[in-house]
């Protein structure tokens, strides 16, 4: 156990912010610390450097550092973090976002996914008069979303409805359902339509979590790419390339809801959060961003399907090329919240292991940034060849695990 691991433990609850981060959700050779990042790599408290598929759970877009994104918030910051009364850069930045997105005709700013994926439920609470919600996927740490159940009252949790895909539930959006929000990139084309179409006759409202894929695997979203526009959507982590900012975008007759329901915060609308998602959307107008995402993650994905059939491993990652998720054998069943199970975990805890060997850092998939170069993207096939001889040459993953597997973050008690 390092210095730093041994002080965070304590004087923070599990030696971590944020689940996904923590020592549990990593193989034990990863750094238990990072000290900073440039471009497409990050260097650790012994100034080991790692090429980063991670990218702070997906925020990081451009790569660390973007020299376009720091001047923006430099810039920023030169006014001031924060004032007493709304920064004129709210109004810029929110005229920008309904330039790209769909759905977005009017918008309301938060700090976190969290923050918008609970305004936007609250809003179309308020909107329809109605309580249920119906959902799939992970939506944040709330107590309309948690899966880690500890402290929410029953009655609070019995108003979310988890469903699954091919449930009969999509077809049967009653009049009781609020809305429903989904992770769209969960959902064909064609299965988005036909929701959209069952929302629309129930009278609930259809909202897009795009916390993941805003911005990523298009700049308009999924929504832009599937051409299914929702109600409502949230958006956050590759809007700001790191820096706190998220947003509730919608249709007006919804997002006007948002004048009654309360959802205000000291916080919201501070500067750099602001500045750096104008400069993002500035880079990914003039830059092939999303296409050289694509062009990455075609390339990774190429090379990871090769690799696993000549091994006879049985793995693959899924997804959509700017984020790739591995799942590996003994993956069956898999819950929509808590994607993990035993023997999946083994595997990928060994895969991972066997990465950072070879400095590169991927522990759930691969998400891509505008920095990393075409050699970064030669060095991670390499390591995922490597990999992969070493997972056929072993019977039971954790026979060949420095430490225990990696566990799952969310849990559902």
């Amino acid at each position: 156990m390092t210095d730093l691991l041994s002080r965070a433990l304590r004087v923070i609850p599990s030696g971590c912010n944020t689940f996904s981060k923590s020592r549990a959700q990593w193989p034990a050779n990863a750094p238990s610390h990072l000290g900073r990042g440039r471009g497409g790599h990050v260097w650790d408290a012994q100034q080991r450097e790692y090429i980063d598929f991670t990218l702070g759970l997906g925020p990081i877009i451009l790569g660390y550092k973007d020299p376009e994104v720091e001047h923006s918030v430099r810039l920023a910051l030169d006014d001031g973090p924060i004032f007493s009364m709304p920064y004129q850069l709210e109004v810029a930045i929110a005229e920008m976002l309904t330039e790209v997105i769909p759905c977005a005709e009017m918008v309301k700013f938060g700090l976190n996914g969290s923050d918008a994926t609970t305004a936007a439920v609250r809003c179309a609470r308020a909107h329809t008069g109605r309580d249920v919600i119906r959902s799939h996927g992970y939506h944040g740490w709330s107590d309309t979303f948690s899966p880690n159940t500890a402290g929410i009252p029953q009655a609070t949790r019995a108003l979310t409805e988890q469903i699954d895909l091919g449930d009969d539930m999509w077809d049967a959006v009653d009049r009781n359902v609020a809305a429903v929000i989904i992770e769209p990139d969960n959902f064909s084309p064609g299965m988005l339509r036909r929701l959209r179409e069952n929302c629309d006759r129930a009278g609930a409202l259809l909202i897009f979590d795009e916390v993941l894929t805003g911005f990523r695997i298009a700049l308009g979203g999924y929504q832009e790419y599937s051409g299914v526009t929702p109600d409502l959507a949230t958006f956050s982590k590759a809007m700001g390339n790191g820096y706190p900012i998220s947003a509730v975008v919608g249709k007006r007759e919804y997002m006007q809801t948002f004048e009654r329901i309360g959802f205000s915060g000291t916080f919201l609308g501070s500067t750099p959060g602001l500045a750096a998602t104008g400069a993002v959307i500035r880079k990914m107008r003039a830059e092939p961003v999303i296409a050289r995402l694509w062009e990455h993650g075609n390339t990774i994905k190429s090379v990871f399907t090769e690799c696993a059939k000549e091994s006879g491993i049985d793995a693959e990652l899924t997804g959509l090329a700017p984020r790739l998720v591995f799942r590996f054998k003994g993956d069956t069943d898999v819950d929509p919240i808590i994607r993990d199970r035993p023997a999946r975990l083994a595997w990928r805890t060994l895969f991972a292991q066997s990465l950072i060997e070879r400095g590169i850092l991927a522990n759930f998939g691969f998400t891509f940034a505008y920095a990393h170069s075409d050699s970064d993207i030669e060095r991670a096939c390499e390591a995922i060849r490597d990999a992969f001889e070493v997972l056929a040459n072993v019977d039971k993953p954790e026979d060949a695990l420095i430490g225990e597997a990696a566990s799952p973050g969310l849990r559902a008690a």
